[in-house]
């Protein structure tokens, strides 16, 4: 009887023992999900912050080519001899 009652204790003990392992892999699968849409959020940030500067760099860098240019119509215009 003694030996009914440890084995239906220590199946119990199991089956609490699984549920728990089980809530405990999906709740770590659940984190996982969670960590990697902050990683792709994270890099999809970044490209854009990285597109972004590019984007500012060619503007800046096309604006002083033209500025440059109408100093040299400028300088041209005052200083070229006919």
């Amino acid at each position: 009887m003694k030996k009914i009652m440890v084995a239906l204790l220590f199946a119990g003990f199991s089956l609490f023992a699984n549920a728990d392992m089980r809530d405990a892999q999906q709740q770590n699968q659940m984190q996982r999900m969670e960590n990697e849409r902050l990683r792709d959020e994270q890099r999809a940030y970044e490209q854009k912050r990285m597109d972004d500067q590019r984007k500012r760099e060619d503007a800046d860098r096309e604006s002083q080519k033209e500025f440059q240019r109408e100093q040299d119509q400028r300088f041209d215009k005052i200083y070229k001899r006919p």
